[in-house]
């Protein structure tokens, strides 16, 4: 009997050391499942928020887009003012030479109606 009882020890020792195992194990299971649990909640939280950086994304290349018209029109105003002020430029100094024609023509003009005055006045004298 001392050999059976030896055996219901060992029996008993494997059985506490199975047990202890299996609740260890028990444990185990719980925390990975808590784990994925959490990774998962991790999970649908990145895809919203990548979804949320997606129509921020958008957005940006819409004002981007945007921004790129409002600069060509921009570009466009500049252009065109720069053209005009070209020609108004252009437009004084063409009156400026003008300008300067019309002196001498007035001078000219001057010059020989005082001739005429002269010749007039000299005629009435003889």
């Amino acid at each position: 009997t001392e050999t059976l009882q030896g055996e219901v020890n060992r029996a008993e020792i494997e059985l506490d050391t199975y047990q202890s195992l299996n609740t260890k194990l028990s444990d185990t299971k719980s925390e990975i499942e808590t784990s994925i649990q959490q990774i998962k909640a991790s999970s649908a939280q990145i895809q919203d928020e990548n979804i949320q950086l997606e129509g921020k994304k958008r957005d940006a290349e819409s004002r981007l887009r945007a921004l790129t018209e409002d600069k060509r029109l921009l570009r466009t105003t500049v252009d065109d003012a720069i053209a005009a002020l070209g020609n108004e430029q252009e437009a004084v100094e063409k009156l400026g030479r003008e300008r300067a024609e019309l002196q001498r023509l007035e001078g000219e003009l001057q010059s020989e109606s005082d001739a005429l005055s002269k010749a007039v006045s000299t005629k009435k004298i003889d």
